[in-house]
């Protein structure tokens, strides 16, 4: 069963550096990049893509630098809507395997990255698995921008030697996701690593085997909370006042002190899911009350603080983390809840 990263593990690791995976290969798409001997175009017209550097090429940990080098991408329509590239247009990543085995398969793309679908077919011993993604490198679905990270597509078996990696894809049915910037796919680097990255990661929905997955609910009992839950028949008739600290590690403080859980919301303005639980969840009085009484409220600011955030397995703000006092993962709700049903899943931890 996949396992999220406790809470005391990510606090505990992030000051210390990154290390490169053994067995890590990068391929990128520009000359002077890492590997380019094993990247090639199949199809469609692409160009290469370098100023301003800080939106032609992913900051990636591990990459060439920006400014030093650039990537490729296909640009298939202007903001106009004008000049629409109606063709396929699909490269490959495709390394020499030197020894058989598992391995994690990322990739990554810049900030001026703007399309979707964008499809992503890994070859491996088993066969063939395709990924549909989106490169939303402006953030305009969620409000938060996906590029600059290491993207997990899944953790596949390949076989010593050549003929497996990657094919990234599309079709004519590709569109811009923000329609005031143009319409292009990046082709910039892929990674193979036998260890999957500790940071700075974002893990597709679907991808098989990955440590990176958002929290489960997990075995060990729970820590008698401290308070008197609401009776059941009984209901407040206005909200409680929260009281929310503002950081992570003061939050596991005072519930490491009080033996209440640690409850974990990533807020972000721009989100609708955010001002949703913020405005029509939070305020009722019965989620108001369980909240205040046992839980170490914790608000976390996503846009400012996304690396963290990917470190606990969440991708989008509006979501919610919920840990025991010891910083152990508990629950993770994503989804947008009505007051009675996160009342419900709260009172059931």
């Amino acid at each position: 069963m996949k396992r999220g990263l406790g809470l005391a593990v990510i606090l505990g690791c992030l000051l210390g550096a990154s290390d490169v995976p053994a067995a890590d290969i990068i391929i990128e798409s520009r000359a002077e990049g890492k590997n380019n001997q094993w990247y090639k175009e199949l199809a469609g017209n692409w160009v290469d893509s370098q100023v301003p550097p800080q939106t032609a090429k992913s900051s990636a940990i591990d990459l060439t630098p920006q400014g030093t080098c650039g990537s490729r991408k296909f640009a298939f329509v202007d903001p106009t809507g004008a000049n629409r590239r109606n063709e396929a247009a699909a490269v490959s990543f495709s390394p020499v395997f030197t020894e058989a085995g598992r391995y994690y398969v990322y990739t990554t793309w810049p900030r001026a990255a703007n399309a979707a679908p964008v499809y992503y077919t890994i070859k491996h011993a088993g066969g063939e698995t395709t990924k549909s993604v989106q490169q939303d490198g402006w953030g305009s679905v969620s409000g938060i921008a996906n590029a600059n990270k290491w993207v997990l597509l899944g953790d596949f078996e390949f076989k010593a030697g050549e003929g497996q990696g990657v094919v990234l894809s599309v079709d004519q049915t590709v569109q811009p996701l923000d329609t005031k910037n143009f319409g292009q796919v990046y082709a910039d680097a892929v990674r193979f690593t036998t260890t999957p990255l500790p940071e700075t990661a974002i893990w597709i929905p679907g991808s098989p085997g990955t440590s990176l997955a958002a929290p489960t609910p997990s075995a060990p009992p729970l820590t008698a909370a401290v308070g008197t839950p609401s009776l059941p028949g009984l209901s407040p008739s206005a909200p409680v006042q929260l009281s929310w600290v503002d950081d992570i590690a003061r939050g596991q403080q005072l519930a490491s002190q009080t033996g209440r859980k640690i409850f974990v919301f990533f807020a972000a303005p721009e989100s609708a899911t955010s001002r949703y639980y913020d405005e029509q969840v939070f305020t009722d009085p019965v989620v108001s009350s369980i909240l205040a009484t046992n839980f170490v409220l914790v608000r976390f600011d996503f846009q400012r603080n996304t690396d963290m955030a990917y470190r606990l397995g969440v991708f989008r703000a509006g979501t919610i983390n919920v840990y025991n006092s010891a910083g152990q993962p508990l629950q993770q709700f994503t989804d947008r809840l009505t007051a009675s049903e996160l009342a419900a899943k709260l009172r059931a931890l």
